[in-house]
């Protein structure tokens, strides 16, 4: 374009017109220019464009003319619209697997709840009948307050309150608490710690809430006589590894991939929760958590593994 705004050459399948035109070359006037704008096409369409305006300027500083080149933005566009929806779609997705877990999980003690109702009011008048079916309806409400409150544990998103923390003495500490299991499964537990291993800065209760939960794991899934092993070790650059191996069944290669999905469980009495809230913190601290499982072989068995950074600031631990 030329100095008043005439076009000077070329060709294409658009032409800057009225006030976007003069409002372009008055702002490339001044330097180069980049903006986005909609520009006619053929007959009465009209598409998304990326405009840069470049001036022409003589010796002088004369302003000769401006270059303009537009760039197609539909396709794009498109795409950016086609991956919200897909975005879209998953959430919904995950939305329904979600609530139809919920309805599962409820479905059952809410039945029990109605079945011994039933037979509460057709026994009435044998008192120790009525005392048993009273204790299985209160037993079955609990674990209904039980999978609500597991569902708004998952939901909460705990605030992280950081701090420099020893993993070795939260693995410790977890260890301790479920002790008492451990004991009554006959499973022993090994711990391979180790040595000068940096501290992290981290939510200790919400990271010992994680290993609680791995431990417990693991335990339920070896026979007695077995062995579940933690430890810990430093990897490369500012991060530090916890692992929780047991000597169980495995995982199946086809669970594995919805293993971290809430209500996704192979246990008869769980709810599928835990290993999602250990996500979700894990996540928060900025970390990552993954599963190696061999269901085959004689060292068959499944390791969690959870990596922290150092500090989630990218200092080092001190």
């Amino acid at each position: 374009f030329g100095p008043g705004g005439a076009r000077s050459g070329g060709g294409g399948r658009a032409a800057l017109r009225g006030p976007a035109r003069a409002d372009l070359l008055a702002g490339a006037a001044a330097g180069p220019l980049t903006t986005e704008l909609e520009l006619p096409a053929a007959g009465d369409r009209r598409f998304p464009a990326r405009v840069h305006a470049v001036p022409l300027v003589n010796e002088a500083g004369t302003l000769l003319a401006s270059v303009v080149i537009a760039h197609d933005l539909t396709a794009e566009r498109q795409e950016a619209e086609l991956g919200r929806q897909l975005a879209q779609a998953e959430k919904l997705a995950a939305v329904g697997r979600l609530a139809a877990g919920v309805a599962h999980e409820l479905n059952n003690p809410l039945g029990n709840v109605l079945l011994y109702s039933k037979l509460l009011l057709e026994d009435a008048g044998d008192p120790a009948l009525r005392e048993a079916n009273v204790r299985r309806i209160a037993d079955n409400a609990l674990r209904c307050k039980a999978i609500v409150r597991a569902l708004l544990d998952y939901a909460r998103q705990s605030p992280v309150e950081m701090d420099w923390a020893d993993l070795n003495h939260l693995v410790e500490g977890a260890v301790g608490l479920v002790a008492g299991e451990l004991g009554l499964r006959r499973v022993a537990c090994e711990l391979r710690l180790a040595e000068d291993l940096p501290k992290v800065r981290c939510d200790g209760r919400q990271v010992q809430q994680v290993l609680v939960n791995l431990i417990q794991n693991g335990l339920e899934a070896t026979e007695a006589g077995g062995r579940v092993t933690v430890f810990t070790e430093r990897v490369d650059g500012d991060g530090v590894v916890v692992g929780v191996r047991d000597e169980g069944r495995g995982v199946a290669p086809r669970a594995l991939e919805r293993l971290f999905e809430p209500f996704n469980t192979t246990k008869e009495r769980g709810m599928g929760l835990g290993l999602s809230i250990c996500y979700g913190i894990v996540e928060r601290h900025h970390g990552r958590i993954w599963v190696e499982s061999r269901p085959e072989g004689p060292e068959r068995g499944s390791t969690f593994y959870v990596r922290l950074p150092l500090d989630g600031d990218g200092g080092d631990g001190r």
